[in-house]
């Protein structure tokens, strides 16, 4: 096993696997796109990683808005160095928010979500989105 990348300036990208013509056919039709973001690091930090590729994912969405339009405000904020929203869904015919969190980290983790509004309540639920207790800390 090489410890040490080799010299040069090639790139290999093993992008599909046709090996195995059991139940899959050989080849594979149509036009494929790829796309690849490399980007220069220091030591691995999963939480660095998983927040670069969600940037790349899931890029900003640019919204136009008259003047008159009133500010858009975020309805919480996630208070973190390591636990990130992996999704955020309307719930409960567009009264509510389902807030999926995600902490890349091998190490527990702390987060505080804050809602923007007062008379705002967090609910912990469960994986099918049905609530199980009231939260009332972080």
């Amino acid at each position: 096993m090489a410890r040490t990348p080799a010299a040069g300036t090639t790139l290999y990208s093993y992008l599909l696997n046709n090996y195995w013509h059991t139940n899959y056919k050989a080849d594979q039709e149509g036009t494929l796109r790829f796309r690849y973001v490399l980007s220069p690091h220091g030591p691995f930090d999963p939480v660095a990683l998983r927040r670069f590729s969600d940037d790349q994912t899931q890029p900003l969405l640019a919204v136009s808005v008259t003047a008159a339009a009133p500010p858009m405000t975020a309805p919480f904020t996630l208070e973190s160095s390591t636990v990130l929203v992996s999704s955020l869904k309307s719930v409960d015919g567009g009264n509510g928010l389902l807030i999926r969190l995600y902490n890349p980290g091998a190490v527990a983790a702390t987060a505080m979500v804050k809602p923007a509004s007062p008379d705002a309540r967090l609910v912990d639920v469960d994986s099918e989105g049905n609530p199980r207790q009231a939260i009332t800390g972080p």
